[in-house]
């Protein structure tokens, strides 16, 4: 045996000897810690740390309240009612700050390991003056103070992680002086887990990443206003400077609002519920919104037209901006988009109509809108589309289809919609270009066809037999006054009521000039049949005809009718060789002549041979 014992009576003296020094350490560390906390007035040190950070960034800091300090059993440092300031107006304040931190570690291996920071009241004002300057910005130049702090030799600590950093009950305040915009966020609730530098360096601008949750009670600002704000984020951000930790930022970030609400001039919106996800999956590409859900939601529009829309869902995917297109404006901001989406709505009201289940697909492709699909109910029937408007090209140009089943023949004619029973199926195809107001572009640069098509119809105050017999006896008159009431929506009887086999009203218009294509109206003794042009420049009749036809579509008698559509004139029309006379209208407001032609029973030319023969 050994002098100094057996090996286990050796490691239990090791042992016994390790514990007495672990305890003499620890003995000695509280007792450090009680003469710090009773023999060392940490808070006539505050003066000191106030013009440290003076010196650094040019504002002012006071330390109100007291400033405590412990290290064991771990290190904890609290101060109360701080306040930042500049030129004597507040910047920042904090009704308590609590650090919670290991204390071997810090001393031994200048390692900060933080077990928790915790941030009470915070309130902050950051504001722009008329001359684009910040409240928090310094004189100082931010260049000599880090030369400064890297001249005085190697830093404090090596490396630091915070495993919690928590902020309650803050506010924030934003405002702008030149524009008078103020934002306003309250009740702030901030929790950060895990928050550490991406590389071995105490320097968070050469990398950072944390992930934890935002809680915001409001934020109301002029126009807008939001109930509550939650969600969840991961941040991720290797970089080489400041700028660069932002560039370079990868993350995801998760949103809940609710109680959401906009004011701008000629529009109201509000919206119960919304949901957004966005990520940045490569410090290379932009944030992208992965997907935006509003629900609930109603708009407003004041401005003329006014309109309102209720029970309003939008439904966002795949949100990308390009950052290095310029966007001054509503067109280049669609040139640097590209989404697709959904939009529902329950109804909408406006335009002297309304519509209901609104159901609309589409997507944008950096300029490109493609409305893939739209359904909608409408005047008692359904109706569905598509179309395209492309913002790529200095001259916007558009395209739209639509195809309605089953509606009241009373809303493709408003002005006679207490006179019109009947369903119609109704087609229309319009495409164009343009970036003037829209009536010129529709009437100069629009190529468009409208198709309505209707059987077992309606006409109430207004006898169409007899202005067919008017036509066959060249009464102008009684046919001008027709005209003019079907236009105006007067009716010409109280007690006649016709009854439509068929409806055909099919136009092509093309740079303003509206040309027939299948136009017209049949009952049980006759068939009326329009030939001719309109022109929407001039607002006027062109080589107009109307005509009764037989069943073979051949006219049987022929008015021709032009000049403005609110006073037509009238001329003398030939048609084959026949003869022709002018009628006057007595004492009428309609000045001109109508060529009256009867046609020879035994000849026939060719007038009509659209659909209303075959549903006739």
């Amino acid at each position: 045996m050994s002098k100094g014992g057996t090996p286990h009576e050796l490691m239990g003296t090791l042992l016994r000897r390790f514990l007495i020094a672990t305890a003499l350490l620890f003995a000695l560390l509280a007792c450090c810690s009680w003469a710090v906390q009773t023999f060392l007035n940490i808070n006539r040190y505050k003066p000191k740390i106030e013009a440290a950070f003076k010196q650094a960034t040019g504002l002012t800091l006071k330390i109100q309240g007291k400033l405590n300090v412990a290290l064991l059993p771990q290190l904890h440092v609290t101060l109360k009612d701080v306040v930042v300031s500049k030129d004597e107006r507040e910047i920042f304040s904090v009704k308590k700050i609590s650090v919670n931190a290991r204390t071997l570690p810090l001393l031994l291996h200048r390692q900060f390991l933080s077990k928790q920071i915790e941030i009470d009241g915070p309130k902050a004002l950051i504001a722009k003056d008329s001359k684009g300057h910040w409240n928090f910005e310094s004189a100082k130049n931010p260049q000599e103070g880090r030369q400064k702090t890297s001249a005085t030799g190697p830093d404090l600590i090596k490396s630091w992680t915070l495993e919690s950093v928590r902020v309650t009950g803050g506010s924030l305040t934003l405002r702008d002086v030149k524009s008078e915009q103020r934002i306003q966020i309250n009740d702030i609730n901030f929790h950060a887990r895990n928050l550490s530098p991406t590389e071995n360096s105490n320097d968070f601008s050469k990398g950072l990443r944390f992930d934890g949750q935002l809680d915001v009670g409001s934020l109301k600002s002029d126009k807008l206003a939001l109930g509550r704000l939650a969600g969840d984020f991961q941040v991720r951000s290797p970089g080489s400077d400041s700028a660069s930790l932002v560039k370079n930022a990868t993350g995801v970030l998760d949103l809940r609002g609710t109680g959401f609400s906009l004011s701008e001039e000629g529009l109201d919106a509000k919206a119960g519920q919304f949901d957004m996800r966005a990520e940045k999956r490569t410090r290379d590409l932009p944030w992208q919104v992965k997907i935006v859900d509003i629900k609930n939601g109603d708009l407003e529009f004041k401005k003329n037209p006014s309109f309102s829309l209720t029970g309003v869902s939008i439904h966002l995917e795949d949100v990308s901006l390009n950052p290095r297109k310029p966007a001054d404006n509503f067109l280049s901001l669609t040139r640097k988009m590209r989404f697709r989406g959904q939009v529902g709505v329950h109804h909408l009201s406006g335009f002297d109509r309304d519509f209901t289940d609104i159901d609309l697909n589409f997507r944008d492709e950096n300029g490109l809108i493609l409305f893939n699909s739209l359904k909608l109910s409408a005047f008692g029937g359904l109706a569905w589309g598509y179309g395209a408007i492309d913002f790529r090209f200095p001259v916007p140009t558009f395209a739209w289809t639509e195809s309605a089943r089953n509606i009241e023949l009373s809303s493709c004619f408003p002005q006679l919609k207490n006179h019109l029973e009947g369903k119609v199926d109704v087609e229309t195809h319009v495409k164009g270009s343009g970036k003037d107001d829209v009536v010129k572009t529709l009437r100069d640069k629009t190529t468009a066809s409208v198709a309505i098509q209707g059987s077992n119809l309606v006409l109430d105050g207004f006898d169409i037999d007899s202005v067919a017999g008017d036509l066959k006896s060249a009464d102008a008159a009684n046919i001008l006054k027709f005209g003019t009431s079907v236009l105006t929506g007067a009716a010409t009887s109280q007690t006649k009521v016709s009854k439509l086999r068929t409806l055909m009203f099919d136009w092509h218009v093309t740079d303003g000039i509206a040309q027939t294509q299948d136009v017209a109206f049949s009952t049980a003794k006759n068939t009326l049949a329009f030939q001719g042009q309109i022109n929407f420049h001039k607002l006027a009749y062109q080589d107009f005809l109307v005509a009764t036809v037989n069943p073979r579509g051949c006219a049987e008698s022929t008015i021709g009718i032009a000049g403005p559509l609110g006073n037509p004139t009238a001329e003398q029309t030939a048609i084959g060789a026949t003869t022709s006379a002018i009628l006057k209208t007595p004492e009428s407001i309609f000045e001109g002549a109508i060529g009256l032609v009867k046609k020879d029973k035994n000849t026939c030319d060719e007038f009509y041979s659209g659909s209303a023969l075959e549903n006739g």
